[in-house]
């Protein structure tokens, strides 16, 4: 391509162009690939520039530089070694004979591209990571100062001129500069020996991508220890048609954790660091946690829910009285609204899922089923016949041997058995997504309802 397209263009015409190999869907595989490509392009461009600095010495033009023995069979072309040439005859003999950058297209030169990238893995060290947007300031910072220079200089020899794309760069009013720039910007330093990435560390994403496979679906759904062998076992799920009978006999359960005053905005921004280094973000916002764990059954039924507390201890402040005709926490059935009213509290040392909580939340899942199936009955329903199954993921909280003496097989103390996924799917096999990210944005709405009531009734920033 000829240029780095630092900033949106209309689309060109279409045009007949020769097929291409297929790009492969691996992430990993278009980060090798791009590095690949990027370290070969910068031996071409070491090699042109070798070839427009002997050209310059020697007062020949581009052509004459490509017959030259050491040049001749080395797949350059003219429009490789002309504008680097160019650029040094415009800069006289003050001029560095190695070409400021590799392209003459190239937004930043090269020196300029090595400090962009010192500044973005120093603000990562120093726990303040910059995104794509603060990046993008930052390279128009550089153009500006750059063109400022070339003034005081009053354009003389030495200064670098900002090419059309460092001028589409500097006018713009666009915030960010494209995809393409950053895809480009970061396999060019790594093939120049810097070691940078975006985003966090891929290992966990690495092996969360390599269970996404047609065979790990296949395996939890109709495995020999699968969901539908778990069902048929408990007798949820006729063996012969395969038919779930009593949807309110499944169960998904999942926690998420739920920052207590720092609101979960979604996706978060990719951000410059040192490569294979976690990003950390230094802030003044509290990170402390709770963990939510909430329940519901195939029928969507909601049961109550489960706050995990970093706590030393319970106690009644943690309950405050709500105003009249707002909801709350009655411990009641709502057969219409399909939920069960209910907040279990627990608390553990680092406020997440314990055992020992975990257990807790169990004895009062069954305690819960116990009152929908007596309200379904009530209003004259069928009751909800034991055991019903519990799906989760795999987290340690699930395996003490407490717990598996109380829900699990057919001799289990609570009317429940647990069906946990294999590890690392629970990214894409678990269902209840929709119902945290509901829970998360209700928190945040109510909280920050709170903060406003609270200050303007007490009269405090």
């Amino acid at each position: 391509p000829r240029s780095e397209d630092p900033m949106p263009r209309r689309p060109p015409a279409p045009a007949a162009v020769a097929p291409t190999a297929k790009k492969s869907g691996s992430a990993t595989g278009n980060i090798a690939a791009n590095d690949a490509a990027a370290r070969e392009l910068a031996e071409r461009r070491k090699l042109a520039r070798a070839a427009a600095a002997w050209a310059f010495e020697n007062k020949v033009g581009s052509k004459a530089a490509l017959k030259d023995e050491q040049f001749k069979d080395s797949g350059l072309t003219y429009n490789m070694v002309q504008p680097l040439l160019k650029e040094l005859k415009e800069g006289g003999t003050k001029q560095r004979v190695d070409a400021p950058r590799d392209h003459h297209c190239q937004v930043l030169t090269n020196a300029e591209r090595v400090k962009l990238a010192e500044w973005i893995m120093g603000c990562a060290a120093g726990q303040v990571p910059k995104d794509r947007t603060e990046i993008s300031a930052k390279v128009k910072e550089m153009l500006r100062a750059r063109n400022a220079a070339n003034k005081r200089r009053k354009w003389r020899g030495g200064c670098i001129r900002l090419n059309d794309q460092e001028v589409v760069v500097v006018q713009s009013r666009e915030p960010q500069l494209t995809h393409t720039f950053f895809q480009r910007f970061y396999p060019w330093c790594r093939a120049h020996g810097i070691q940078i990435d975006t985003g966090v560390e891929r290992s966990q994403d690495e092996k969360r991508a390599a269970k996404m496979t047609e065979a790990t679906v296949e395996r939890h759904f109709h495995g020999e220890f699968g969901l539908e062998a778990e069902l048929i076992d408990a007798g949820v799920m006729d063996p012969v048609t395969k038919v779930i009978a009593d949807p309110r006999r499944v169960l998904n359960s999942d926690e998420t954790p739920q920052p207590i005053d720092a609101p979960q905005k979604g996706r978060r921004p990719k951000l410059g660091k040192a490569q294979g280094k976690t990003v950390r973000k230094a802030t003044t916002t509290s990170k402390e946690t709770a963990s939510v764990n909430m329940a519901w059954d195939l029928s969507g039924f909601l049961y109550g829910v489960q706050l995990v507390l970093k706590l030393k201890e319970l106690h009644n402040g943690l309950v405050a009285k709500p105003p009249p005709g707002a909801p709350c926490f009655d411990d009641q059935v709502d057969l219409a609204r399909k939920q069960m009213r209910t907040c279990t509290l627990s608390r553990t040392s680092d406020g997440m899922q314990t055992q020992e909580s975990f257990i807790q939340y169990l004895e009062q899942l069954d305690r819960e089923i116990t009152a929908h199936s007596d309200a379904a009955v009530a209003a004259d329903g069928e009751p909800i016949e034991r055991p019903v199954v519990l799906c989760l993921d795999n987290h340690a909280s699930r395996y003490s041997e407490e717990v598996l003496k109380a829900a699990s097989g057919q001799s289990s103390r609570l009317g429940i058995r647990l069906f946990t996924e294999e590890p690392q799917t629970s990214g894409f096999l678990q269902s209840l997504d929709q119902y945290n990210a509901t829970f998360h944005r209700r928190y945040n709405q109510g909280r920050d309802t709170y903060k406003a009531a609270y200050k303007a009734r007490y009269k405090v920033d």
